[in-house]
């Protein structure tokens, strides 16, 4: 039972990520797919109320008019968070304007990869992790996306209370099964070619998805077992600068290239058949929070090979190979023995197609609303009206650009850019003065040509 004394409980979801639903990047990636999915379960329940908001509510009401068919009983809230029950981020740190109000909050952790690997994050202390970080403490209740994330977080943040801490099993971003019709359109579309076998990767191109060694180590399988029947499909957006990485670090990268497929972004009605149809799936990473698509690759039907660090046993378990992510030769191994070895690659795909059907996010929503009724309300809540709220993010967001004067129509003379609170002049395309507000203007810095002149510290007395 809710704090309200009735049976529907209040949530009031952030639907911030959500908005990735209009981009074709990485920004759709399993994280993305993970708030997607929750949202359409928890709409589902009879016992659930769901308002969302969003650092961008003008898009987050486009999406709930855009899917209004699959979300009938989800809205935007303007109304008082007094008369809400519990708050759910299920990525981002919940504003302190709402965690003031003294609403019992859940965040759904995903990983510590800043922390971990920071060579692959450059300045951690600006990114929305550092911020999701250092606001959590001992009063936030928390989802995990599996044990071995739980204990990273009860490691690196210490004041979280573990007890607060639930661990949820979360599932496929698109309802999967086995699927063998693959088009001849399809193969055109993602360049497979029409008389070749393939094994297949998904994932955002970053160094810590180890791609560039399940690569190389590809072509040295083919070299050596001199196989011409076999392309390796590789599907995700690339991060900046990885694809130059990629070609100047896999070794006769020019004489194997046509065994290699960039298919790029996949469209989600193509995953399934991609998935399906491979003759396996590669996911050596370095690390995973959890590892959704290994868990797709399953639910197809398509046997694996994944590391075996992190929470990637909790997922593939017994239905697949693991190996250590850092060795040439165990992927070398893993190819041989699915290539030589149909039948057990054929049970291995029965296993992991029978491990699949143990997640599914109407079991991880049932764990969380059962969190939710647990959860004690707070009596002495205070007002934060949603409507203000939005006003006031959309202020410190605002942006505009204005160019006064171009020559010729393409050599600027003259123009000013600000983006909150920072302001920029230019002459000739030149940076003249600009002025940077940190910290809600506790901190101003100003530049001319470039270098930082003067920095301005606006002090703080408090009147006894």
């Amino acid at each position: 039972m809710n704090g309200n004394g009735k049976n529907m409980i209040k949530v009031l979801f952030d639907a911030t990520i959500l908005n990735n639903i209009y981009t074709k990047s990485c920004g759709r990636s399993g994280i993305f797919w993970t708030a997607f999915n929750l949202l359409k379960s928890l709409n589902l329940r009879k016992d659930v109320r769901i308002y969302l908001y969003s650092q961008n509510p003008i898009i987050t009401k486009k999406f709930i008019t855009d899917y209004a068919t699959e979300l009938p009983n989800v809205s935007l809230y303007f109304e008082d968070i007094k008369d809400i029950d519990i708050c759910f981020s299920s990525v981002f740190a919940i504003p302190e304007a709402i965690k003031k109000t003294g609403i019992s909050c859940f965040i759904l952790i995903h990983d510590c990869l800043p922390l971990i690997f920071p060579q692959y994050f450059g300045d951690y202390s600006k990114n929305w992790f550092a911020k999701l970080f250092n606001s959590l403490n001992n009063d936030d209740y928390c989802f995990s996306n599996s044990e071995h994330t739980k204990k990273d977080f009860l490691r690196l943040c210490p004041r979280l209370d573990a007890n607060k801490i639930i661990t949820i099993p979360l599932s496929t971003n698109l309802a999967y099964k086995p699927n063998k019709i693959l088009t001849a359109t399809v193969r055109k579309k993602y360049n497979i070619p029409t008389d070749k076998k393939y094994l297949f990767s998904l994932c955002s191109l970053e160094p810590r998805k180890n791609l560039i060694r399940a690569v190389r180590t590809f072509i040295r399988f083919i070299e050596k077992n001199h196989i011409e029947d076999l392309v390796f499909v590789l599907g995700g957006g690339a991060w900046k600068g990885f694809i130059e990485r990629f070609e100047k670090e896999v070794p006769d990268f020019e004489k194997y290239k046509d065994k290699i497929i960039r298919a790029g972004y996949v469209d989600d009605e193509d995953m399934e058949v991609l998935y399906s149809n491979a003759e396996w799936f590669v996911y050596t990473s370095q690390y995973e929070g959890f590892g959704m698509p290994p868990l797709e690759a399953m639910a197809c039907g398509t046997a694996v090979i994944t590391s075996n660090n992190s929470s990637l046993p909790e997922v593939v378990g017994d239905a697949g190979i693991m190996i250590n992510w850092d060795s040439d030769e165990e992927h070398i191994a893993a190819y041989e023995k699915y290539y030589f070895d149909k039948k057990f690659r054929d049970q291995m795909a029965r296993k992991g197609l029978k491990r699949s059907k143990l997640f599914s996010w109407k079991r991880a929503t049932d764990i969380m609303v059962e969190q939710f009724k647990k959860c004690p309300q707070n009596p002495n809540r205070t007002s934060l009206i949603l409507k203000n709220f939005y006003k006031t993010q959309a202020k410190k967001s605002a942006h505009t650009y204005i160019v006064t004067v171009k020559l010729f129509n393409f050599l600027p003379l003259f123009g000013y850019k600000r983006i909150g609170g920072r302001r920029q002049w230019k002459i000739f395309g030149l940076p003249i003065l600009k002025i940077r507000k940190m910290d809600d203007a506790i901190i101003t810095k100003y530049y001319i040509l470039g270098l930082p002149v003067v920095k301005a510290y606006k002090i703080k007395t408090i009147k006894k």
